[in-house]
């Protein structure tokens, strides 16, 4: 289940107000506080600006069962999957917040089965860059948590998309995606 997922293409030319409010009827428990949605806002615009000369589809909210907990977005483009935590409040990379990224992308990776085959990159969004490293494990076709600013989020993608240029993920599979 997710709360938002369209193409790229739509979803940067949309109205942010419209895609939120999209989001906000998705939830089932209605009970939205201003923090949550002041981020979603925040993470709309960010992305908005951020990905509008990128290819593929955007999900926001998509639930991992197996965790019990909801990523706050997902890019699908060329054969990789993207999996983007927002900290932009907290402005820090955080233990927590890396390993919450990192739990997404393992998550999705071992337990989803539409996923397996792909590449799956997880990018912690906080206010300030990190010397934290990233590595790729080829064989299971994994990133380690790759920490960025929002300014960073394109520049990355390209960089990661043109390192592993291959199939296409097959967007259409996102509402049918199997665990």
């Amino acid at each position: 289940m997710n709360y938002y997922s369209e193409t790229i293409s739509k979803f940067v030319s949309s109205n942010a107000d419209t895609v939120l409010g999209q989001i906000f009827k998705s939830d089932d428990h209605r009970n939205i506080d201003r923090n949550q949605r002041d981020a979603w806002l925040s993470e709309i615009e960010i992305l908005q600006q951020e990905l509008v000369s990128l290819e593929g589809r955007i999900i926001f909210e998509y639930s991992i069962p197996r965790l019990g907990k909801r990523v706050d977005c997902i890019v699908l483009s060329g054969n990789c999957i993207f999996v983007l935590e927002f900290k932009t409040f907290s402005g820090n990379a955080s233990t927590s917040a890396i390993n919450q990224a990192w739990d997404y992308a393992l998550g999705l990776k071992f337990f989803h089965e539409t996923s397996q085959h792909s590449i799956i990159v997880p990018m912690l969004v906080t206010k300030r860059s990190s010397c934290y490293k990233s590595s790729f494990d080829a064989e299971e076709l994994v990133y380690s948590p790759i920490i960025i600013t929002p300014a960073e989020i394109l520049a990355t993608i390209k960089s990661i998309l043109a390192t592993h240029s291959s199939d296409t993920v097959d967007y259409d599979w996102v509402d049918n995606w199997q665990y």
